[in-house]
């Protein structure tokens, strides 16, 4: 009997076995490829999520913005708020500026006099101190109006002001919403994406004041901001950092005293 060639043998095995690794290669390289398109195109979508909501976020803080301009300008018109102002009995402006505020929806209202002191509002704490944001106050001057993020009393506010002319400015009003979780969290319900406010003091660092997520998150775009990492964007105007979130930075205080930022996120799934 003759023996088989196992040379021979080896050689096929070994050929087959070259063969099937090859076809499991290849149907792992289509795999990838296929996952690396269908993620790409996920992400694409998400991406144009992310730009449409910040477009509906940014129109939300206008309409809020210009709701709080209107009503403040109503009380800056009023001739008896006016006659308390201007003459000096402010004692009675307080009450005013509470009533007011709940009629026009506003969180916070400040009375601002010429010295930029705060002799009148709604948070008593602030009463008698100077207003922090100068630069706020000048641009109210110069345009009539004037709004930004802004801390008063150690809350964030979306903030506006309006000046007292007489026919120059003698006394600023400012009205504010606060800028907090429930507010956040409203926003996402009608933009359908994650919301973070930041904010920072010159010189200091970034500090989630209210967002839609958990604190470790909160924490953790905190520290990519203040890193940096959100700074290189696409054509589309999202950061490119980041795999499982697109991510929108948008600058709410580009000319205020303070820095203030929010950070709008879509999950990529």
């Amino acid at each position: 009997m003759r023996l088989p060639d196992l040379s021979l043998y080896n050689l096929q095995t070994r050929l087959l076995a070259a063969f099937v690794l090859l076809m499991i290669a290849m149907g792992l390289t289509s795999l990838v490829l296929v996952h690396l398109n269908t993620h790409a195109a996920v992400r694409k979508i998400v991406s144009g999520e992310v730009m449409a909501g910040a477009r509906a976020f940014e129109r939300l803080l206008e309409v809020d913005s210009q709701r709080l301009i209107e009503g403040t300008r109503l009380l800056a018109a009023d001739p008896a708020f006016r006659e308390a102002a201007t003459t000096g009995e402010r004692g009675s402006l307080g009450p005013v500026l509470v009533k007011h505020g709940k009629l026009i929806g506003s969180s916070v209202m400040l009375f601002v006099d010429v010295d930029r002191r705060i002799v009148a509002g709604t948070v008593a704490g602030e009463i008698g101190k100077r207003f922090s944001h100068s630069k706020l106050l000048d641009r109210a001057s110069a345009a009539q109006q004037a709004t930004a993020l802004a801390s008063v009393g150690g809350q964030l506010y979306q903030l506006v002001v309006v000046p007292l002319l007489a026919p120059h400015p003698v006394a600023w009003i400012a009205a504010g919403i606060r800028i907090d979780d429930r507010m956040a969290q409203e926003m996402r319900n009608l933009t359908g994406l994650e919301i973070t406010f930041l904010s920072r003091p010159e010189e200091g660092e970034w500090q989630a004041r209210a967002s839609t997520l958990p604190d470790q998150a909160r924490k953790e775009i905190a520290r990519n901001l203040g890193a940096n990492k959100y700074s290189t964007t696409g054509s589309d105007g999202n950061a490119e950092f980041g795999d499982e979130m697109i991510t929108r930075v948008i600058n709410l205080a580009p000319r205020a005293d303070d820095g203030a930022m929010a950070i709008l996120q879509g999950s990529v799934p």
